[in-house]
């Protein structure tokens, strides 16, 4: 996968994780590797797109804890 979506595969982690304590972690990991994507001026407006669903997501399963 190439560097610029590394971010998917901490998503998808953070998706699967089954201990609370670690999918803590991992969600964080990934808002972190999320907002730094952003920050990059890209071009893609679908990869922006998708990491924004992806944060709004991470942050909706944070509040449901």
């Amino acid at each position: 996968m190439p560097e610029h979506l590394d971010w998917i595969k901490l998503y998808r982690a953070a998706l699967h994780e089954t201990d609370p304590e670690k999918q803590a972690a991992r969600i964080e990991e990934a808002k972190n590797a999320k907002a730094l994507r952003m920050a990059v001026e890209y071009e893609d407006s679908d990869q922006r797109h998708a990491i924004s669903e992806a944060l709004s997501h991470l942050e909706n399963i944070q509040r449901a804890k």
